[in-house]
């Protein structure tokens, strides 16, 4: 699931860096909050989400991804991680302390995840809570870049709840495959 590494020289891997450098220019240094959705399933939400966290990562940028994608929750799936305490803890006010459900990459030092390791039932009512809203805030003060994998924009209105605290919103688009409507 990651393609990039220090060392990488692939197509994929000097895309994503091209897409760092293009971030960069779009929205400079500052602290920035990042949603990556899609219009449908399969269209490699995850996958980029990760890769841009990656790339992000390997120059010295502490960065974090959320999985957002509350209903087909995939970024724990996608590195193999087994925690204790997810996102649902925390959503459900069970977890009060936000650094209970970051859990390391695995990828490297600098990218943390906070992923989900189930499905939240009333995701639309979770997702417009303040509870959303602090995290993101608390969050901003130890990382450089907070990465929102999201469900699919084109399916349900998540995404369009969480615009509110985004700065930048990346669409993936997969060739041969997203439908032109």
């Amino acid at each position: 699931v990651i393609a990039i590494t220090p060392k990488s020289i692939s197509p994929t891997a000097e895309q994503l860096r091209m897409i760092r450098s293009n971030l960069k220019f779009q929205t400079g240094d500052e602290n920035k909050v990042i949603m990556v959705s899609s219009s449908m399933s399969g269209e490699g939400k995850t996958f980029f989400s990760l890769n841009l966290a990656t790339t992000l990562s390997l120059v010295d940028k502490k960065v974090i991804v959320l999985d957002f994608d509350l209903r087909r929750p995939s970024v724990f799936k996608s590195l193999n991680i087994n925690a204790k305490y997810s996102l649902f803890d925390y959503l459900k006010l069970d977890i009060k302390d936000v650094t209970k459900i970051i859990s390391p990459s695995g990828v490297n030092s600098n990218m943390d995840i906070i992923g989900l390791n189930k499905s939240i039932e009333n995701a639309s009512e979770i997702i417009n809570t303040f509870q959303i809203t602090k995290l993101i805030d608390s969050l901003k003060d130890s990382y450089d870049h907070i990465i929102i994998d999201t469900s699919p924009i084109g399916l349900v209105a998540d995404a369009y709840s969480l615009s509110k605290i985004i700065d930048v919103m990346v669409f993936v688009v997969r060739m041969n495959y997203t439908r032109i409507d």
